[in-house]
């Protein structure tokens, strides 16, 4: 096998990529807004003839370039390149998932529907921020991997390769050379294993970080400083209580003065 197994590091961004701005400034150009606007300044200069005409489309020209700076249009433009490019990586994942078992292609599509409902509830930010598709293109290609090991330890049977190099005598060269290669197959196969076992980890440990993130995206984030706010209450009713307790008591001594006899 070709592959080699590494590590997926789940690098977390300070902040979303954006698409460079050369891409920016592709799209924006033929954005269908901007489209629009030069085919009907083509179309306004074509009817009108002389200064008119080149007035008018100095004019679309400027709406175009206002329309293109527009914070919305970039936000826009970010937005429909974002779709695209995830778009064309699931089509991709998809070509690539062919060759894996129903159960894998299911469980992609769970996670693709989580990171889904991530986008749609939270945004891109913070999909962007850890690379959520990049975690499933890397799912989908340990999990071909994992196929093409489980086809290798498919075309063996350890416990019959061990027996055999047991029971294969070493009397004659030509014997020793199928007893080495029975060794060398035996050991293979140990090796597929355990690359196996590993890729297996690697898809489980994915799946998990994706559904964490989904976990600490739907969990409310707001500060929970009710008990400081309530103690401040719980403190001015005390010192209103007080004051009432003692402005009772000093009326109770003035009318016990006053209904005392004179000496």
């Amino acid at each position: 096998m070709d592959h080699e197994l590494e590590p997926v590091g789940f690098r977390r961004c300070d902040a979303p990529r954006d698409p460079r701005r050369s891409d920016c400034v592709r799209h924006a150009a033929t954005h269908p807004v901007t489209v629009v606007a030069l085919v009907a300044g083509v179309g306004v200069a074509s009817s009108i003839s002389g200064l008119a005409a080149v007035m008018a489309a100095v004019l679309v020209i400027i709406a175009a370039a206002w329309v293109s700076v527009q914070p919305w249009f970039g936000r826009a433009v970010v937005r429909h390149l974002q779709r695209r490019d995830r778009r064309q990586r699931r089509a991709d994942r998809a070509r690539r998932m062919l060759q894996a078992s129903s159960t894998y292609r299911d469980l992609l599509c769970q996670l693709t529907q989580i990171v889904d409902t991530i986008v749609t509830d939270h945004g891109a930010a913070l999909a962007t921020r850890y690379e959520l598709e990049d975690l499933l293109d890397r799912y989908a290609e340990l999990t071909v991997c994992h196929e093409q090991c489980l086809q290798v330890l498919r075309m063996a049977d350890r416990r019959q390769l061990a027996r055999e190099v047991a029971e294969t005598s070493v009397t004659t060269a030509a014997k020793r050379r199928h007893r080495t290669v029975l060794e060398r197959r035996l050991h293979h196969w140990d090796e597929c294993k355990a690359r196996e076992d590993r890729l297996t980890s690697e898809l489980a440990s994915i799946a998990e970080f994706v559904r964490l993130i989904a976990q600490k995206a739907a969990c409310p984030d707001a500060e929970l400083d009710a008990g400081t706010d309530l103690d401040r209450r719980l403190g001015d009713l005390d010192e209103h209580e007080l004051a009432i307790k003692q402005l009772s008591d000093d009326d109770g001594e003035d009318r016990r003065l006053l209904a005392a006899p004179p000496n």
